[in-house]
């Protein structure tokens, strides 16, 4: 499945927790979990959230 295919379904859920592991990022929501796992460690990324914000790829 590629993420395109799954982030509509999460349209109105609650972000509740962000976990790093290894080269995955776990995006836990109200009622699902979206693993996201990138294909390089070349390109970092940063999600700002409204708490803060959070940048992963630089291990």
């Amino acid at each position: 499945m590629q993420i395109q295919d799954y982030v509509g379904e999460l349209v109105g859920e609650s972000l509740v927790e962000v976990i790093q592991s290894g080269r995955s990022v776990w995006f836990k929501f109200s009622t699902s979990t979206l693993v996201v796992t990138p294909d390089t460690d070349l390109d970092p990324w940063v999600l700002t959230l409204p708490g803060g914000f959070m940048v992963g790829g630089l291990q």
